[in-house]
């Protein structure tokens, strides 16, 4: 457990978006990695365009900005990593065609900090069946966060099941949510959510008086406010995307709805602040990413680095989590001896012990694909997140 963090002024920016499916952008140029003495290619499809291109773009650029670091510190045993991060646009189709061109065209031995659970999904299939790793994926499926070892996936996120059973047992235990309704987006992402939720506030003596599922392309929230708001919850958890967070909050405090709100990790993220505004003050977190203004000297050097190649960018949920994945594959790299392939990326992998700092520690093993499940929590004060419990 590292020491508690400070409170901090989150300021939103947005990061250049680069537009359309398939935009190579890579830290360096050069020779495949099938080349032992030419760049080691890695790639990503992530989404850089649509509904989610806040957090898409955020996230490629943490990663990057871990990647060139490393490259100006000499790259990894003498050669240059190329990371090559496509625009998906949240479409499961983009993200497998350009998965398919980073390992069949550009030789790319992994695929490295992405976001999407359906894009995922999409391309996991093709990954396991090339043995490509699949590392750092930020969804809160199972199946793409190293729940099975037999496939090349390797997490770095808890699952969402996770994430919500933990966010469920604080409602209850530490902020006195005996009646808990969930707001939800209706997918894969969402649904894991809620299940882990309803057994957090379960496991925690609560009782879910009320559920409202939206769907991703909603804006106008009033029937589910209605809907929970007769229910009298004390506490209303929000398993969404910032965007979405960011509208229910301003329209259920328009509408005068008195309850305590909780979410998940990435309403932590500075952008926040600029979506919800006054709707952002007393929103209680859980995370496992650190939060913008962590003072510890092993956060404050990777917020450096951050600021140092990606000076656009706030270090937050999205931007952090991107260069937990660069931290791993570098680590993995960095112990392989002869040929760099696919095959030996994942062997690599295998044997990571690292703590990222920017996330909770990973350790994996042959029979572990899945990255640490420890959770800190925060609320917003006044446009600051204050941390009450560092993970």
């Amino acid at each position: 457990m590292r020491a508690s963090l400070c409170t901090i002024t989150a300021v939103a920016t947005a990061a250049a978006v680069l537009v359309g499916c398939g935009v190579d952008t890579s830290t360096s140029g050069g020779e495949a990695s099938g080349d032992d003495s030419g760049p080691i290619v890695l790639g990503s499809h992530v989404p850089l365009t649509g509904p989610l291109a806040a957090g898409g773009t955020q996230l490629k650029a943490g990663a990057e900005a871990y990647f060139q670091y490393v490259n100006d510190q000499g790259g990894v045993n003498g050669r240059m990593i190329e990371y090559k991060a496509l625009n998906d646009d949240y479409n499961p189709q983009n993200a497998l065609a350009n998965v398919r061109r980073l390992v069949e065209r550009d030789s790319a031995i992994g695929i490295v900090s992405t976001l999407g659970t359906a894009t995922g999904l999409a391309v996991l299939p093709y990954l396991e069946s090339r043995n490509v790793a699949y590392v750092g994926a930020l969804s809160g499926d199972s199946r793409l966060l190293g729940v099975d070892a037999e496939s090349p996936a390797f997490g770095i996120a808890p699952t969402g099941v996770e994430m919500g059973g933990s966010l469920g047992r604080h409602a209850v235990e530490e902020l006195g949510g005996k009646r808990v309704a969930i707001f939800y987006q209706n997918d894969a992402y969402g649904t894991d959510g809620r299940d882990g939720l309803r057994q957090g506030v379960e496991e925690a003596g609560g009782e879910i008086v009320g559920e409202a599922p939206y769907e991703l392309s909603q804006t106008d929230f009033t029937s589910q406010i209605r809907e929970l708001q007769s229910a009298r919850p004390d506490v209303v958890a929000l398993y969404a995307l910032p965007t979405t967070a960011a509208a229910f909050l301003k329209q259920a405090k328009g509408r005068g709805f008195d309850a305590t709100f909780t979410a998940d990790n990435p309403m932590t993220d500075p952008i926040m602040v600029g979506l919800a505004g006054n709707a952002l003050e007393g929103l209680n977190c859980n995370f496992f990413t650190a939060v913008n203004g962590e003072t510890s000297p092993e956060v404050r050097e990777k917020a450096e680095i951050l600021a140092k190649y990606a000076p656009d960018v706030d270090g937050g949920y999205y931007s952090f989590q991107g260069m937990a994945g660069a931290i791993v594959a570098v680590e993995a790299l960095e112990t392989i001896e002869g040929e760099v392939t696919s095959a030996s990326f994942v062997e690599a992998l295998e044997g990571v012990s690292v703590d990222p700092a920017v996330t909770a520690p990973i350790e994996y093993g042959p029979d572990d694909h899945q990255g640490g499940g420890e959770f800190g929590f925060a609320v917003w004060r006044n446009g600051r997140i204050k941390v009450l419990e560092d993970y």
